[in-house]
């Protein structure tokens, strides 16, 4: 499959020109949109102090589950920052990351869980399956690409998981938020009545 997808790409000079464009596109918006969305909370972390805690009591959760909960995350966001570590240093992971947005999509997936603790078990698969994979295969992509003499073919695999996995963690955040708009579209319809 992979092969076929390769030979595709080599098959004509209009497919690598918008192949090029469309890359080009991606890398550009998700450069301008990591800046915006940057200076956005440098801005809104001023002047707000979230008392978490309090807020998870709130949300029902006990004293026992507010541990295992902070434990959770605090792993994830150790998770999340490998990931970026590794998509800043390996171009690579960097172009996956333009194409497919899946480290942002995660930063954002971590983001909601944390203001809607609740929402933790139905994130499992993300927290302790995505996120860990994630992390080993960029692992195992950087040690390939240390190796003196590398296999192009075990390197283009990986990449190929990898972009999959991206995807799949960009797919669960864009889940999240049709479930956000599905909600208010509900509540426009209610108040229309």
């Amino acid at each position: 499959m992979y092969s076929g997808m390769m030979m595709g790409l080599h098959g004509g000079s209009n497919f690598r020109f918008v192949f090029l464009f469309v890359i080009a596109f991606f890398v550009i918006y998700w450069t301008t949109r990591h800046h915006i969305v940057k200076a956005g909370k440098s801005k809104s972390k001023k002047g707000k102090k979230f008392n978490h805690i309090a807020d998870y009591k709130e949300a029902g959760l006990s004293e026992g589950d507010i541990d295992i909960f902070r434990q959770t995350m605090a792993e994830a966001r150790s998770n999340i920052e490998s990931w970026e570590t590794r998509v800043d240093k390996l171009d690579e992971l960097s172009v996956i990351e333009d194409v497919t947005g899946g480290l942002e999509s995660a930063k954002k997936t971590f983001q909601f869980i944390v203001k809607n603790p609740q929402e933790l078990n139905k994130q499992g698969d993300f927290l302790y399956k995505d996120l860990p994979n994630m992390v080993k295969l960029t692992e195992s992509f950087a040690k390939l690409k240390a190796e003196p003499v590398a296999n192009d073919r075990d390197m283009s695999e990986t990449l190929l998981l990898l972009r999959t996995l991206s995807e799949h963690i960009a797919e669960n955040y864009h889940g999240i938020l049709m479930k956000d708009v599905k909600f208010i579209s509900k509540e426009v319809e209610a108040d229309k009545e």
